[in-house]
């Protein structure tokens, strides 16, 4: 009886060890943080609806950046537009992806504003005019705003 309770405890601390280690490497990758939607409120909280770049709203370096629109956008548009592998949850309506040197360096998913509107994170609506994907540079002009506790970034072309 002592000896299978050994082996229970061993195998539970072996399957401990290995999902610690396997969160550990998917944390290190980067996550959608809300960094995007962190500046708009900014942008709006000091200076109101106005006109902004993208630039202006992100504090890293990139120098493409895609806009992506679910469910018709695949992996493998994202991946052709940007040329690099993206194996990261797009299972929502949408989101953005700013790469430097051929390397991901920040994501952001966004979610469907109707779906559970107490969440703050779900209380951010992005519009760029498009049914799969769209590339996005630095001087694109974009508006800011907020109305019924709805914050909102569209796309000016």
């Amino acid at each position: 009886m002592l000896n299978n309770l050994k082996k229970v405890i061993t195998a539970g601390f072996a399957i401990l060890i290995l999902t610690g280690a396997t969160g550990c490497f998917l944390d290190s990758r980067p996550f959608p943080t809300g960094e995007l939607f962190l500046a708009v409120r900014e942008r709006v909280e000091t200076y109101g609806e106005s006109l902004v770049t993208l630039e202006e709203l992100t504090d890293f370096e990139w120098c493409r950046a895609l806009y992506f629109r679910r469910p018709s956008a695949t992996t493998e548009d994202i991946e052709s537009a940007l040329g690099i592998s993206f194996d990261r949850p797009m299972d929502l309506v949408g989101g953005m992806i700013f790469v430097h040197n051929d390397e991901l360096v920040y994501y952001e998913i966004f979610f469907d504003t109707f779906l559970d509107t107490s969440d703050p994170r779900r209380r951010f609506f992005v519009h760029v005019p498009t049914t799969r994907v769209q590339l996005l540079e630095h001087d694109d002009l974009f508006s800011v705003g907020r109305r019924d506790g709805l914050y909102w970034l569209s796309w000016r072309e």
